[in-house]
Order: structure tokens, then C-alpha cells, then sequence
């Protein structure tokens, strides 16, 4: 214990600007210092995550889905989702992750931009804008093709061995259709995160999800994950939400703020809504079983694999 940092409350005063620091910094000296928190916690601060049923998608290089929750629940069972507080010292989030969700996005752009004959200087002439109008046009499911999006390996849980992958490629599929079928390849995984703490408590009742990071401009892909979650998908009015949940907890730190819930809610507003078509979630709702079968199946494809070939043998 003597080697381990103290457990402070987010908002707890640990020390003052040095002279040193006040010099560089141009701050003045003796500025309280706050104990602070994670950026995922901040971020979910200042988007106004402070009611227990309310997910949170930061639909960023890493596809990040979290569920605001007022008990502590672990995944035990499938060691999928972790637990963690909240700023608000009555609330904790269960989280899963895809590790490059989004990052798998441009990466395919940028094929597209080589196969073109393009330069990576002129990437930007393949918009993403384009992309989400061509996959717009292919139907739920992306005509039965599957993209498998853990091209780094799967993170929750963690399985380091499964790679990404297509499965059902035929002669009929174009770019919209591989495209789109990277889309809905996150929100699949987002539904098997939902189910499983749905499972961890039962009665939690689900309000709707908050969505930050540059794919929530994608109206497209907030909608199909809007359809395969079966709830309703909010587009907020800021960016950079971590930055001020972490000032909110200064704020409050240093009296400025009285209310950590009441000061978030009172400055972030819904610029969007994207509501789910049950129709549409009950076409999806065989992809979801099919996806979450499929994950299953190629773990011990991908060990051999390794074993054979990664590792030299």
C-alpha cells in the first residue's frame, strides 16, 4: 500500500501550481490542482451520461459502447464488459470495445484511394459522405455478407488470435457492399454487448444512446445502429466532451459548479435524433444471432492459423 497512489474522488484538491509550473504554464502559482479522471469518464461527463439506462457510443478510431448503470454488476460470466465509476459517485458503466471499429473506415477508404490510382495526399476526394450514400442503396445485411471488424484481434473479450475477415463474398458485392457491411459489423457487436448486460440486470430500463466522435455525423450509420439496437440514437451539439467534463469537475472541485449531474445537463443539448424501425430491427435481429454464432466458430480457425503459419511452423 505504502508503493500505491491514494483512492481520491475525481474532484478533490491534490496541490497547487508550482512556481515552476506557473512560470511555463503562464497560470498563476498556487492554482488548485484536481484529482481529475479517465477521458472515457470525462467524456461521458460532459455528453450528460448521468442517468442510469442512457448508452453512450463514441464512434471514434476505437468503436466504444458503454451503458450508464446504478449498480455494480460484473460480466463474470462472459468476461466481455468491464465495470468502472462514473464522475457522479452514484453510477458506474459497463463497457465493451471494438479496438480500430472506426479505424477499419479508413482503412478502407484508403484502398479505395490506391485502387483508384490516387495518392495518399488526395485521399480526401473519396469522401466518406460518398460512401455511406453508395452503401445506403444495399439492403439490410449488406445482400448476407459478414465482415468480422477485429483486424488487431478482438478486445472484449480478449481474444488476440481472431482477425478480421469477410464471410459470404460473392461475385454480386461491390465496394457499398463490403462498406456497409463494416458498419453493421459494429453495431452487431454493440448488440451482443446490450444483451449481455441485459442479462447482468435484467430490470435496467434502456432511455436511448448518445453519440460523439466524427462517425456520428455519419447519419447512415447512427441509423443502422439505431435499427439493430432498437433505440432511439442522439447526436449531440459539442465535441470534445472530454475536455469539458473535466472542466465541469474542476469546476465543482473549486465551488464553481454545485451540481456535477445538473451543470452537464444544463450545457449539452440534441442536435439529432435517429429513431429505430422495429421492422427493420426484427430483418436485422438474424444477422445479430448469425454474427454473434459466427465469432464462435472462427475462434479455433484463427488459433490454428497462428500455429501454423504466424508462428513459423
Amino acid at each position: 500500500l505504502s508503493k500505491l497512489p491514494l483512492i481520491l474522488k475525481p474532484w478533490d484538491i491534490i496541490g497547487g501550481l508550482s512556481k515552476e509550473a506557473a512560470l511555463i504554464t503562464g497560470l498563476k502559482q498556487g492554482t488548485p490542482i484536481i484529482a481529475g479522471c479517465g477521458d472515457t469518464s470525462a467524456n461521458m461527463l460532459g455528453a450528460g451520461m448521468n442517468t442510469p439506462g442512457m448508452i453512450f457510443d463514441i464512434a471514434g478510431t476505437a468503436s466504444v459502447f458503454a451503458i450508464c448503470v446504478d449498480k455494480f454488476a460484473p460480466d463474470v460470466k462472459h468476461k466481455t464488459l468491464f465495470t468502472a465509476r462514473l464522475v457522479p459517485d452514484d453510477l458506474w458503466y459497463s463497457l465493451g470495445y471494438i479496438n480500430g471499429g472506426g479505424q477499419n473506415l479508413r482503412w478502407f477508404k484508403d484502398i479505395l484511394v490506391f485502387l483508384a490510382g490516387r495518392s495518399i495526399k488526395d485521399k480526401d476526394e473519396i469522401r466518406f459522405k460518398d460512401l455511406d450514400e453508395a452503401a445506403s442503396k444495399v439492403g439490410i445485411g449488406s445482400d448476407n455478407l459478414i465482415f468480422i471488424p477485429h483486424l488487431a484481434g478482438r478486445t472484449c473479450p480478449n481474444i488476440s488470435n481472431i482477425k478480421g475477415s469477410w464471410i459470404g463474398l460473392e461475385w454480386r458485392h461491390g465496394s457499398e457492399h463490403l462498406y456497409r457491411s463494416i458498419l453493421e459489423s459494429v453495431a452487431y457487436e454493440y448488440a451482443m454487448y446490450l444483451n449481455i448486460e441485459k442479462e447482468l440486470i435484467p430490470d435496467l430500463k434502456l432511455v436511448e444512446t448518445r453519440v460523439i466522435g466524427g462517425g456520428s455525423k455519419s447519419d447512415l450509420w447512427n441509423k443502422i445502429k439505431a435499427d439493430i439496437l432498437n433505440m432511439p440514437y442522439k447526436v449531440l451539439n459539442k465535441e470534445e466532451f472530454g475536455v469539458w467534463g473535466s472542466a465541469i469537475i474542476a469546476g465543482y472541485g473549486v465551488g464553481i459548479f454545485k451540481d456535477l449531474k445538473e451543470t452537464a445537463n444544463n450545457h449539452v443539448e440534441i442536435e439529432k435524433t435517429i429513431d429505430p424501425e422495429a421492422e427493420n430491427n426484427k430483418a436485422y435481429s438474424k444477422f445479430v444471432k448469425y454474427y454473434s454464432e459466427l465469432l464462435k466458430q472462427v475462434i479455433p480457425i484463427y488459433e490454428k492459423f497462428k500455429q501454423q503459419f504466424q508462428d513459423g511452423k
